[in-house]
């Protein structure tokens, strides 16, 4: 760029797509915290923490001091709960509280338990009553996976402290969530109510 190629030039001659472009010609803006993510973390993942941080500096230095790498869903999916907050609402593909099956009559508790922990979650105090009602009214995600021989549901709005290559299942019947290496799971369905 400093030659004079614009994007779509340099993409032609990388044969790389210009998206893919704009996301390393946006690294000399990024703060030094998420520069160095890139050591072990995709572009792409290092991209999408740095559009949360342009909204919300301070949720996402604080997520990206606590872990070392980040896998292109989950940096993906932290971003677009960063920004949701900020704009007083959820954000697409959040999980609703309660939005587990039936069968696990336990989720709902350990789903709200969680957001209450969850280090990008505001306080309680801090949100509105609005908020709580859309986030009831918006549509569920349920994953039921497999791990081993139980079965259960992946917790996707909680973030694993082992980092990013583990998840949180909670087994059916159990009545906590437990970290798992994502590796082992197998996705059984998806539920999208």
């Amino acid at each position: 760029m400093e030659q004079g190629d614009n994007q779509a030039d340099i993409s032609r001659k990388l044969g790389k797509p210009r998206d893919w472009v704009s996301r390393y010609a946006s690294v000399q803006s990024m703060p030094e915290f998420l520069r160095s993510k890139l050591a072990g973390s995709s572009i792409r993942a290092v991209y999408e923490l740095y559009q949360a941080w342009r909204e919300q500096p301070n949720a996402v230095e604080t997520i990206c001091a606590a872990q070392a790498n980040f896998a292109d869903a989950h940096a993906r999916q932290l971003a677009r709960k960063i920004r949701g907050e900020v704009r007083g609402s959820p954000a697409d593909g959040e999980c609703a509280p309660g939005a587990q099956p039936a069968r696990s009559p336990t989720a709902p508790r350990v789903a709200s338990r969680s957001r209450e922990t969850d280090p990008v979650t505001p306080s309680a105090e801090k949100r509105s009553n609005s908020v709580h009602r859309n986030e009831r009214m918006s549509p569920s995600l349920t994953i039921r996976v497999r791990h081993q021989d139980r079965r259960g549901c992946l917790l996707v709005d909680r973030l694993a402290s082992q980092g990013s290559r583990h998840a949180v299942l909670l087994v059916d019947g159990a009545e906590e969530a437990e970290e798992v290496p994502a590796s082992t799971i197998t996705i059984e369905e998806i539920i999208f109510a």
